[in-house]
């Protein structure tokens, strides 16, 4: 029998999110990329896991600032529990105890990267 591992709550867990959006013109799609990477001292792995998605508009968003909050706002929301679910089935498949990221307020993260002038 090997060692159990610790909970997931005895280990100090580090988990950071990138995102980073593209809108074509001509075609009327953004592409959205989400980046969730994993880690820490007590962790016995590292995880690194990109998601993509393509969002298909009728209009062309002409307003970079509303483009950009539909992406991070919107677009982020929709995508999120594709990656959360993507994160916690790959450590699950790789035998380690249940890691579950914490749902996300997008709306409150982008207040807090772009507060209003």
């Amino acid at each position: 029998m090997g060692e159990e591992l610790p909970s997931a709550s005895d280990r100090e867990v580090s988990a950071n999110l990138t995102m980073s959006h593209q809108f074509e013109l001509e075609k009327k799609v953004l592409k959205l990329s989400m980046k969730v990477e994993i880690g820490g001292a007590d962790m016995p792995f590292a995880l690194s896991i990109e998601g993509g998605s393509l969002f298909v508009f009728d209009n062309v968003v002409t307003d970079a600032n509303d483009l950009r909050k539909v992406a991070e706002v919107n677009c982020a929301a929709i995508t999120f529990p594709y990656v959360r679910e993507l994160v916690s089935e790959t450590i699950r498949r790789a035998g380690f105890p249940p890691l579950n990221l914490p749902p996300m307020n997008f709306v409150e993260l982008y207040k807090k990267n772009h507060p209003e002038p």
